[in-house]
């Protein structure tokens, strides 16, 4: 998965940065213009082909962690990472003129983001017990699912619109709510591991109203009610800025309290900094975390 991502992140980098100096410079580059909007190929290879090429390397690995259940199979995750990286060479291959390349390009997307699917949700109907960040996480696989289904419909003959739906639950429902899940889980625990005396804060209410929020907002922009996107906008900021607040603001104790006490608290970080924990190396030490990679499963 990791190479597949890595491949992508280079082969997408390249197409676009060709494109824009041959659309400046055309007597430089001379470059062919895709059958689709290039800013609409572009978002779409970004959201859909290049970052889900790490967040199911990261998802198909940690999820079964976080729900104390045996790592998948080779053959659950070795399609998705091929499927990905095949679906996007074919689509940046049809970017310099054929249509048809595009269509298979993201058809063979839409089979790696199914292969995946199929590989966490039996996770979370075999969990006993409810993981909320498991749950979110899918969620927002399925509705990326719905907008990837969205934009080959569109290559398919589908009104204009559609595109521009895909973008949106990629961008927000997708990209979006998979990134403040795995922050709302993953920052408090690595930081409560740096940080000396940091009090870790993720409440699920957090997650709820963001969610819903996000909700609101994917609902205003496709049915065109663009007027009122400042309710859910302003309820989003607001929420932001209070998760930063919490989680690098007020849970760090050199921050706060009196000079004599700040000035205690920092020199018991930079000790425990420099305190090599037995079975790890210097270079983890300062860490203060776990030297296993089972250290995703505590979080």
């Amino acid at each position: 998965m990791f190479f597949a991502g890595v491949s992508n992140v280079f082969m997408a980098m390249l197409w676009w940065a060709v494109f824009l100096f041959g659309s400046r410079w055309p007597d430089v580059v001379t470059i062919k213009y895709p059958p689709v909007y290039a800013g609409w190929l572009h978002a779409f290879v970004m959201l859909f082909q290049m970052l889900p090429s790490f967040i199911f390397g990261f998802l198909l690995t940690t999820l079964p962690k976080w729900t104390k259940q045996p790592d998948l199979r080779r053959g659950q995750y070795l399609p998705v990472g091929l499927a990905l990286l095949v679906g996007q060479v074919a689509t940046l291959a049809g970017a310099l003129g054929s249509h048809a390349a595009i269509v298979l390009g993201v058809a063979c997307t839409a089979f790696g983001w199914t292969a995946a699917l199929a590989a966490l949700v039996p996770i979370l109907w075999r969990e006993e017990g409810t993981t909320w960040h498991a749950r979110s996480c899918v969620a927002a696989l399925v509705i990326g699912h719905l907008g990837l289904l969205a934009f080959l419909s569109f290559l398919l003959g589908a009104p204009p619109t559609w595109a521009a739906i895909a973008l949106k639950l990629g961008t927000l429902g997708f990209g979006m709510m998979v990134f403040f899940t795995v922050a709302h889980r993953m920052f408090p625990f690595f930081a409560n591991n740096v940080v000396p005396n940091y009090v870790p804060w993720r409440p699920m209410w957090l997650l709820a109203a963001v969610w819903l929020a996000v909700s609101v907002h994917l609902a205003f922009s496709l049915t065109g009610a663009l007027g009122w996107l400042w309710l859910p906008d302003t309820a989003l900021l607001g929420l932001a800025s209070l998760a930063t607040w919490r989680w690098w603001g007020s849970s760090t104790c050199c921050s706060s309290g009196s000079r004599g006490y700040r000035s205690r608290c920092c020199s018991m970080s930079s000790t425990m900094r420099h305190t090599r924990p037995t079975g790890c190396s210097r270079s983890d030490a300062h860490l203060r975390m776990p030297c296993s990679s089972d250290s995703l499963a505590a979080s």
